[in-house]
């Protein structure tokens, strides 16, 4: 499966005329984002460059363009990609904006950065920028729980004003987006355009960044826009699937495909990345729905936002953030802060606004609630495997106990043949031997014809036998009479003999 990078690789030679914009030149563009061009992309009004000479200005020095809490050198790699290919080389950078403001110097948080890109196709892309890894970033991300940030309001002005100031703006196709806390922006910044310029729009593109407090915008307007919304998250997301329902979460297809779930080659919180999400020749690979624990995640969020107060979230917000600066101005300083940062954090929240403690309270309360509701899923899941263990072990054994039979009667007919079969052979060999031994014995010892005949042996003996007393009797008749018997007997034994030579010529001529 291919990524960001590959994509660019295996399609880069072909032009918006040949395949049009998609979905994923869209995290392209999004993604350039992320490099700061301070000094090299010209600000409004100041003309335009090509991205090829950007990058290459951008390369000379690119220890400059470093976003705090990015992979810079795949960040870089991604770039070098991406002004090497014919589609997007040419594409024009302008109005580039690039503000970061800290509360210790200016009394404000704001992180926001925008890009306006002029197409090939003379399509316009506006782009706004993701969360870096400032503790400011990260602390204006929250304060969209409670209140309209000023990075919405920096987004909501220069998109307005950079549409205006386009010739024949209404003739042109518009689209604007941006990664995390960019597609926030994205959709705000649409939110708050005039009708007729929204109808210039085609698409608002929010990839997985967040959405926006139900209390923030004009339902009117969310309504007229809905149908260009297009939503991307990864399949282990949380930060895009806070402020969205329920409902979308477990059924993301079932919101006429404005919900769209990738999949990434990371595991966890790490598919928040973009340059992990897998790509199919000009789309994402699909996935069905959010992770269930994932899912848990956003919705102790939302438990927790839509419990509490705007003063509560606006006190929890002030307070946990306030306790990170103690650490330093990036994220990675609170993170390396290991186990002593968050004692320092969780006591600075305990010791706060009696708000603080409530919005505290009512977290906690909405992470037990979801919680219980989920070991008792847990359980219900857990008594359904047991359940199926047991119907598949019970018709495992019934299937063992056939296969058992079965093999046992084959068993029991096979050893039937082989003692039918070892009794025929034991006979032939008592057969073959008693006819061994009976011939030997023939040729040593004679059997005596007087005791040993029987069958048609003792037939004829008996016939010699009468033959013999005949003959006898016969000596004791007078002359005359035993002349006469013994003619008679001499033509019955002619007869005897005639009739015996007659069958033995027919049986010859009877032969084939």
């Amino acid at each position: 499966m291919a990524d960001l990078i590959e994509y660019i690789r295996w399609r880069g030679d072909l032009s918006f005329w040949e395949r049009p914009f998609n979905e994923v030149d869209n995290l392209v563009l999004s993604q350039i984002c992320y490099h700061c061009f301070d000094g090299i992309v010209p600000g409004h009004g100041e003309g335009a460059v090509t991205l090829r000479d950007a990058a290459d200005r951008f390369f000379e020095h690119p220890e400059r363009g470093e976003i705090p809490g990015q992979d810079q050198a795949r960040n870089n790699e991604f770039l070098r990609e991406v002004k090497d290919s014919e589609r997007f080389s040419e594409i024009l950078m302008r109005d580039y904006v690039n503000i970061i403001m800290d509360s210790h110097r200016y009394g404000a948080q704001t992180q926001f950065a925008a890009f306006h890109f002029c197409l090939p196709d003379e399509s316009h892309y506006i782009g706004f920028r993701g969360t870096d890894n400032t503790v400011v970033g990260w602390r204006e991300d929250f304060k969209i729980s409670y209140m309209v940030t000023e990075a919405q309001e920096h987004a909501a002005e220069y998109l307005r004003r950079v549409m205006q100031e386009m010739e024949n703006w209404k003739d042109q196709i518009w689209r604007v987006g941006g990664h995390s806390k960019g597609g926030n922006l994205a959709l705000y910044s649409a939110l708050c355009l005039p009708p007729e310029m929204q109808d210039a729009l085609t698409t608002i593109y929010n990839n997985d960044g967040p959405g926006i407090a139900p209390e923030m915008f004009d339902k009117e307007s969310y309504r007229r826009l809905r149908g260009r919304i297009r939503k991307i998250v990864p399949e282990y997301d949380i930060i895009g699937m806070l402020f969205e329902k329920r409902e979308i979460r477990e059924n993301p297809a079932g919101d006429r495909g404005r919900l769209l779930v990738v999949g990434s080659s990371e595991k966890g919180a790490m598919q928040h990345w973009a340059l992990t999400w897998q790509v199919k020749r000009d789309h994402f690979e699909r996935k069905t729905r959010i992770h269930p624990e994932a899912s848990k995640i956003a919705e102790i969020l939302d438990r927790w936002v839509t419990s509490a107060s705007f003063e509560e979230r606006e006190a929890f917000v002030s307070t946990l953030f306030d306790a990170m600066d103690q650490f330093g101005p990036a994220m990675s300083d609170v993170i390396n802060a290991g186990l002593r940062g968050y004692n320092t954090i969780l006591s600075g929240l305990l010791r706060g606004s009696p708000e603080t403690r409530t919005a505290v309270g009512k977290y906690f309360q909405s992470l037990l609630n979801v919680g219980v509701e989920s070991a008792v899923e847990n359980v219900k899941e857990a008594l359904e495997s047991v359940g199926n263990a047991v119907r598949s072990r019970t018709k495992e054994i019934g299937e063992g106990r056939e296969a058992l039979e079965q093999a046992l009667c084959e068993k029991d007919t096979e050893r039937a043949k082989r003692e039918d079969r070892d009794e025929r052979l034991n006979n032939q060999i008592q057969s073959t031997k008693i006819l061994e031994s009976g011939g030997e014995r023939d040729r040593e010892n004679p059997p005596d014809l007087g005791t040993d005949l029987t069958g048609e042996e003792e037939r004829w003996e008996k016939q010699e036998q009468a033959q013999a007393r005949e003959q006898n009797q016969l000596r004791s008749l007078p002359g005359p009479v035993r002349k006469s018997r013994a003619q008679w007997g001499k033509k019955g034994r002619k007869k005897r003999a005639s009739s015996l030579s007659w069958k033995m010529t027919k049986n010859r001529s009877s032969r084939p």
